[in-house]
């Protein structure tokens, strides 16, 4: 006669437990292709706890490349929760060869000013 145990485990494919898959809940590191989700919005980390992710140089540069327009971009950088931009004249130098405009340089400027 089996115990309640091995019947069981005999049902379930030969005594193993069953193989559960892990998946990551971290979001990758590339910049979003779109200004969808680059206002700096909040995001839980492996650790459990909640992180903020500050739209950064690279951000704005590809939003401006996927053609994003000047006004939309300016509003995302003043409305973004955390801002982390190089705007020393090299960072200065690397954002106008991207392609953004002063408009948008002004707006990063006056955002790191802010300092949130």
């Amino acid at each position: 006669m089996l115990s309640a145990r091995s019947s069981a485990a005999t049902r379930d494919g030969g005594g193993r437990a069953p193989t559960v898959k892990h998946t990551s809940a971290r979001s990758k590191s590339t910049p979003p292709k779109s200004a969808t989700g680059a206002d700096g919005s909040q995001t839980a980390t492996s650790h459990g706890t909640v992180g903020t992710h500050a739209l950064t140089d690279g951000q704005v540069i590809a939003m401006v490349k996927n053609g994003i327009d000047d006004d939309t971009i300016a509003q995302t950088v003043r409305n973004a929760k955390a801002v982390n931009f190089d705007l020393t004249s090299a960072g200065q130098q690397k954002l106008t060869a991207g392609g953004v405009s002063p408009t948008i340089v002004n707006a990063m400027k006056a955002r790191a000013a802010n300092g949130k």
